[in-house]
């Protein structure tokens, strides 16, 4: 058994699904920082600044076939999207007093335009309040947050004939 076998992907297939996530995961997580600062573009601009002095290539973007999805896309008011473009869940301790832990919602398409996989994406620590609620997640407190923004992913997937292992 290969590191990639997958479902019944091929090894590639599976290769090409975990780079995908990988630079979603990155994506979303450099997105902003401080919830001001343009990640994406500043670690991008700085890859290509230091040109081979990296091991790797700083390319941070939504890969190919894939879109981040809005509000209005999965049937949600934009006023669940704070001003940095998250999806917002409120904070364990601060409820909405400070942000919460952040999220961003992607979904890739086939050639037909028929939406065949969704990405949900937490935000790591990109802010002060959330070193105090990550704190509780292993032993799940708070997780139940996350329930309202799953919910209606999962209502979205389902309207587009997806299931949760498409998710």
């Amino acid at each position: 058994m290969g590191m990639f076998d997958y479902k019944n992907y091929s090894s590639n297939e599976a290769a090409k699904l975990v780079e995908d996530i990988s630079l979603l995961s990155a994506y979303t997580n450099s997105f902003k920082i401080g919830g001001f600062i343009p990640g994406v573009d500043v670690l991008n601009t700085v890859g290509k600044l230091t040109g081979d002095l990296l091991t790797s290539e700083v390319n941070l973007r939504i890969p190919d076939g894939w879109t981040e999805l809005t509000a209005s896309d999965i049937g949600l008011s934009n006023d669940a999207v704070d001003n940095s473009g998250f999806f917002t869940i409120p904070s364990f301790f601060t409820g909405t007093i400070f942000e919460g832990p952040q999220a961003k919602v992607f979904g890739q398409y086939n050639e037909a335009g028929e939406l065949v996989r969704i990405n949900f994406d937490v935000a790591g620590t990109n802010g002060l309040a959330d070193i105090i609620d990550y704190t509780n997640l292993n032993s799940r407190e708070g997780v139940e947050l996350f329930e309202p923004i799953l919910k209606v992913v999962q209502e979205f997937a389902e309207s587009n004939g997806l299931q949760g292992s498409d998710v």
